[in-house]
């Protein structure tokens, strides 16, 4: 049940107030806030909310991310406790002299460009990369704070990016301008953070005049910032700055800032050239693990509840929901002792509205539904949100996973539903969404 009269430890003292939620702090440990939803009145889950909650758990606890330790729930919010060691960029750029800041730069971004590279590899674009959130200790950096990132989603048999936003002053014009995310978007962020340790803010009144550096942060502004710095430097924007940089650095930051995201320098040509040019080592790879299934998984009950869920999914054009609802609701079974019957309808209603969650699917309490999978209309909203919350704090497992449909899409464009329902219905392994494709293309005959 939702911990409805959980509050936060008396050791822990507010911290920041940030763009979304509050921020709790006791030592390297620290609780953040977030609202379980956008409308209380209607029941509206915050979505925003829930990508944030899915990544901070499945997110290895290893080099490059903070440590997940534990998600709490009260009546309005949700608590996510994390832990990380060392000061931000901002905080250890103000201590280091200028030939400190040339020395470590180069393991700075190439450690950075393969964080960026792995999250992107599972579907997850991060695009508030600044300075505050990129964690400096002991010559490794962790990054922190991921409640603005970008997920991959499946439509009309491509793949896109969901729109995202960022902190201004170091994002890219297609973010700032229509929140358009493309491969390339991360490269100028990466960009600006070189150039504000090897200078300072890069897009400032020094090096253009018409910059209010008192100016609060608004839309408006920077939509008009960008038009204008274009405007009078369409080829080479940074071209006059940063005066003082290292040649490399220059080149490489004048490359990484077109305005187009297909004439940037890439994230992969950026790693080659550092590894080229100050012959580093590589950066230890980061593995997600795979859940594990540790009791048995009942069939019979399942196979039915997929056969149903297949016919609505099928019927409303939703087949690439269903993949990634099975797989939360197996979980979230295999791991909760007790569940009934009745509770078993809701869970699965739950794990598919937070699959639409995780493909960017508008969320709406459609009237089938409750009658497919024979639940009352009465008070059901509440009961469904209470189960999101539920599956966040029994489970301790992978959540986000890119769905096996979207393997499916990508790679075997015209594999027939109705043989793979048949095929999943059966299937028993433990799985995650690739390997439960795996084994399904296995089964079928060669082309």
């Amino acid at each position: 049940m939702i911990k409805d009269t959980y509050r936060i430890p008396s050791e822990f003292t507010l911290w920041k107030k940030g763009g979304y939620g509050n921020i709790y702090r006791n030592n390297n440990t620290i609780i953040k806030q977030l609202p379980k939803y956008e409308n209380k009145e209607q029941m509206t889950i915050d979505n925003t909310s829930v990508i944030e909650t899915m990544i901070s758990i499945q997110l290895p606890n290893s080099i490059g991310f903070a440590k997940y330790y534990d998600i709490n729930c009260d009546e309005d919010s949700i608590f996510i406790t994390q832990s990380y060691e060392g000061n931000n960029l901002y905080q250890w750029k103000k201590r280091a002299n200028y030939n400190e800041v040339i020395k470590e730069l180069p393991n700075i971004i190439y450690q950075l460009l393969k964080i960026i590279i792995f999250l992107e590899n599972i579907g997850i674009y991060y695009t508030d990369i600044k300075l505050c959130n990129i964690i400096w200790n002991d010559n490794k950096i962790t990054l922190i704070d991921y409640n603005c990132v970008s997920l991959q989603y499946q439509q009309n048999n491509k793949i896109y990016n969901i729109d995202a936003v960022g902190t201004w002053r170091y994002s890219p014009p297609e973010i700032i301008m229509n929140s358009k995310v493309y491969s390339n978007s991360s490269t100028w962020s990466v960009a600006m953070i070189i150039a504000e340790l090897l200078d300072d803010y890069p897009i400032r009144n020094e090096y253009f005049s018409y910059i209010d550096d008192n100016n609060k942060n608004t839309h408006e502004y920077w939509i008009r910032i960008m038009e204008d710095i274009f405007y009078d430097n369409p080829d080479n924007v940074f071209g006059k700055c940063y005066k003082y940089l290292p040649v490399p650095w220059k080149e490489w930051i004048i490359r990484m800032t077109q305005w187009d995201p297909k004439m940037r320098m890439s994230k992969e040509d950026l790693l080659h050239d550092l590894d080229k040019t100050y012959c580093l080592h590589d950066f230890p790879e980061i593995d997600i693990c795979n859940n594990l299934f540790a009791k048995p998984i009942n069939l019979e009950t399942r196979s039915k509840y997929i056969q149903q869920l297949y016919d609505y999914a099928k019927e409303t054009d939703q087949l690439f929901k269903l993949c990634s609802t099975i797989y939360i609701w197996d979980v979230y079974n295999i791991n909760t002792k007790h569940l009934c019957t009745s509770d078993e309808y809701y869970s699965l209603y739950a794990c598919w509205m937070i699959a639409g969650i995780i493909l960017n699917e508008d969320i709406y309490l459609v009237d089938e539904f409750p009658i497919i999978f024979n639940i009352k209309p009465d008070n059901h909203i509440n009961i469904i949100n209470e189960c999101i919350w539920n599956i966040f704090i029994s489970c301790n497992w992978n959540l986000y996973h890119k769905s096996c449909d979207l393997y499916i899409i990508k790679h075997c464009n015209n594999i027939p539903w109705d043989t793979f329902i048949e095929f999943y219905k059966k299937y028993d392994k433990p799985y995650n969404p690739f390997t439960l494709y795996q084994d399904f293309v296995k089964t079928l005959p060669p082309i």
